[in-house]
């Protein structure tokens, strides 16, 4: 599902860069200075392009909140502090004897 997700979010932001690129300013500095063929006036077209980069923003806004989400869905389930104790019991040392005889006595 989160390889899903990814896939749209690349689709919606390079969708949304193009659009972008796309549109015309005032000085038709942009990308798509020629006109659509009589299909549509400069002014149906700018506002098909602003209404499509409003879509596509709010799609890419969507879909961060979605994978920030899922992050901290993902981030929480495996905390440290959650784990389970291994064991509850301390262990303590053997005693050590003091006397001489319970020392190895050294080769020669």
């Amino acid at each position: 599902m989160l390889s899903f997700i990814l896939v749209c979010y690349l689709v919606v932001t390079i969708l949304m860069i193009s659009v972008i690129l796309f549109q015309r300013t005032d000085s038709s500095a942009g990308l798509a200075s020629g006109t659509m063929g009589g299909m549509m006036t400069a002014r149906g077209t700018a506002n098909l392009m602003t209404r499509l980069t409003a879509i596509l923003a709010a799609l890419f806004m969507s879909i961060n909140l979605l994978l920030a989400y899922l992050a901290k869905r993902d981030v929480q389930s495996t905390r440290v502090t959650d784990a389970p104790v291994a064991s509850t019991e301390t262990l303590s040392p053997e005693p050590v004897s003091a006397e001489p005889s319970a020392l190895p006595s050294p080769s020669k």
